[in-house]
């Protein structure tokens, strides 16, 4: 299995979690923002499955890295985790528009 239906739960806490190293205020309203994405039909990616399979390169994962080394890790991990979490609405929004047109 490559893809979640429905944001994993792992992946939920950890948007909550950096969102509290940023933005503490906010986590409240991260949280409210991911429940209902964890009981959705959104097919959301494996990570940890695509890499190990071979899927996607590797050095993909220097990429965070790099980004924790100029923007800072706190500020990495909530951007990683947000566009994590938009990335499955994203691409059934185009699908959705590829199928109408």
């Amino acid at each position: 299995y490559r893809v979640f239906e429905g944001l994993s739960s792992p992946g939920a806490a950890m948007a909550v979690a950096s969102c509290l190293f940023v933005w503490p205020a906010a986590a409240p309203i991260m949280a409210l923002a991911v429940a209902p994405l964890m009981i959705s039909r959104w097919a959301y990616p494996d990570l940890g499955q695509i890499y190990a399979s071979g899927t996607l390169p590797r050095w993909h994962l220097a990429l965070p890295v790099c980004a924790a080394l100029i923007v800072g890790p706190a500020q990495t991990l909530m951007g990683f985790f947000a566009l994590y979490i938009v990335t499955a609405p994203m691409v059934d929004a185009v699908l959705i528009r590829r199928a109408q047109a």
